[in-house]
């Protein structure tokens, strides 16, 4: 099961040193698409050159219920991999379970939604987006850090520098 999930792709991981919250690499990022990348099911166009300076060095999956019907035309467009939540009343735990299968101490997770919660809080690093489409409670409190974007996020892991200074103790 875990082979039909990761992809034999050579990436450059993103290693990173947080006082206080360890040292670690990234391999994985895992977001979410509608209120996260997408907003009424349309994408940011500013996030497109971010994924793809970071297809260099992370394995990148979308995963999404596809409210709008459009994952699997975006993830296309991004060339990045797509996962459908086939569990549409609790989807929270197919996303975790699906961030747990990568192994979560190399995930970074970007979402928004009460059923990204779990994701964010099972993954190495989780990051909620405070956008136009809001955030779930249990998003927010579930998250390391906190954003206004998907642009920011994204920002975030091509300067982790950043990163270190919003995570350290």
């Amino acid at each position: 099961m875990l082979g039909s999930i990761k992809s034999e792709k050579r990436i450059m991981p993103i290693k990173i040193d947080i006082e206080d919250f360890g040292e670690f690499s990234i391999e994985y990022l895992v977001m979410d698409l509608n209120g996260t990348i997408a907003t009424q099911g349309k994408i940011d166009p500013a996030i497109i050159p971010l994924i793809n300076q970071l297809k260099s060095k992370l394995e990148i999956y979308l995963l999404s219920s596809d409210t709008f019907g459009t994952g699997t035309k975006i993830a296309g467009e991004l060339g990045i991999h797509l996962h459908l939540v086939k569990n549409k009343i609790n989807g929270a735990e197919e996303k975790a379970n699906f961030v747990q299968k990568l192994g979560k101490e190399h995930v970074v997770a970007i979402g928004n939604g009460r059923n990204d919660y779990k994701m964010l809080k099972n993954a190495k690093i989780g990051i909620a987006i405070l956008g136009a489409e809001g955030v779930a409670r249990e998003a927010l409190l579930n998250a390391d850090i906190i954003v206004t974007s998907a642009v920011d996020a994204l920002n975030l892991l091509l300067n982790p520098q950043t990163m270190r200074a919003t995570l350290r103790g």
